[in-house]
């Protein structure tokens, strides 16, 4: 699949890699949490881990939250030690399909949808809501997330 259009999207916002050391998430990480989630990540997903591995942007780049109905910083997305680590440490308070993807730097999480009910989904995890449910949708896809990242400068794309 070709994602011609979110690559430029990402790298016009300056995309780099978390080290300089490129490391692709492993074909045993990937089929793990899978395996444990009872779904499977969206080809994008993976497209995007074996092109950028864990990643950040070389300046801040933000979403629009609206539940909070504020723009909310990305932070950085996970390398394959810290996928496997945050999808562990959150199995107690979010659904075995729901995968945390990126960090906002407070151990919050934007995550993505691996089982049937959730394919694909974006939602947002915050460790210390104080409710049961501490997630709630973002985006219907993962595609219309990335395409809706920005810069604080620049307009923000509702996300759908």
């Amino acid at each position: 699949m070709a994602y011609d259009d979110i690559e430029a999207h990402l790298s016009a916002l300056g995309i780099v890699p978390l080290t300089d050391l490129f490391e692709p998430i492993g074909e045993d990480t990937w089929r793990a949490i899978e395996a444990a989630s009872g779904g499977e990540f969206p080809a994008v997903v993976h497209w995007l881990f074996d092109r950028f591995g864990g990643f950040r942007f070389d300046e801040s780049v933000y979403y629009h939250d609206h539940r909070r109905q504020a723009k909310a910083l990305i932070g950085w997305f996970l390398d394959a030690d810290e996928l496997s680590e945050a999808y562990t440490s959150t199995r107690g308070s979010l659904p075995a399909d729901i995968v945390p993807l990126a960090n906002d730097g407070n151990d919050n999480f934007v995550c993505v949808g691996l089982g049937r009910e959730n394919a694909g989904t974006v939602s947002f995890y915050l460790r210390d809501l104080p409710t049961e449910r501490r997630h709630y949708r973002l985006s219907d896809s993962i595609e219309n997330f990335l395409r809706a990242l920005h810069r604080e400068d620049t307009a923000t794309i509702p996300l759908t």
